[in-house]
């Protein structure tokens, strides 16, 4: 009688699939790079902002991290897109009017908000140990004139059993928690030039 209680059929499939989680096999190195809104608490916005999109400032670097073997993180879109796309949509959710392109009061007096991607990495440390780190840099003008210059970064570390959607929600989860200090402390700025100059 064979020691096994299932057919062989069934449990070697089995038994592969579980060697190869084990070991950080993953078919793909694709990351789609998805968004959603996180900002939970922020003040009303009323401000029209523009934001022409950012740049990717990492240097050259192949892809956006790397998995336990040495192989290749490829993101499905460009990484200075995904950022922009996010920002953008965490601006409209708080109310903001929010558009790509500065028009000619957004040239004169309007706030025009600059940033760069200075770094989205993921790495597959272990079988089940990954890291993700982001860092943008963020310019706020009123105009021509620059208001505001900062570095946001977030990282994170999760312990997880290695899943092919892994990395997708793990770089989301990252932009998210920058985001969730990175907006406040743009609307807050940007209020505050606004309030300033109405004083003057």
């Amino acid at each position: 009688m064979s020691p096994w209680p299932l057919p062989a059929r069934i449990w070697l499939p089995l038994c592969l699939a579980f060697f190869c989680l084990a070991g950080g096999c993953v078919r793909t190195t694709m990351v789609p790079l998805s968004y959603s809104p996180a900002v939970d608490e922020r003040p009303e916005c009323r401000l029209s902002l523009t934001v022409p999109g950012f740049a990717d400032a990492r240097g050259d670097v192949e892809g956006v991290g790397r998995t336990e073997d040495g192989r290749v993180y490829y993101p499905d879109r460009l990484v200075e897109d995904w950022v922009t796309s996010a920002f953008r949509r965490e601006l409209r959710s708080a109310g903001c009017q929010v558009s790509k392109q500065p028009g000619r009061e957004a040239q004169t007096n309007g706030f025009i908000l600059r940033g760069s991607v200075e770094r989205a990495w993921l790495r597959q440390v272990s079988s089940t140990e990954y890291t993700v780190n982001l860092e943008l840099n963020l310019r706020v003008f009123r105009g021509e004139r620059r208001v505001h210059a900062e570095s946001f970064k977030a990282s994170l570390q999760r312990i997880a059993f290695p899943r092919q959607e892994l990395p997708e929600l793990l770089m989301q989860e990252n932009l998210q928690d920058l985001m969730r200090v990175m907006v406040p402390t743009t609307l807050r700025v940007c209020r505050e030039a606004a309030d300033q100059s109405a004083r003057e």
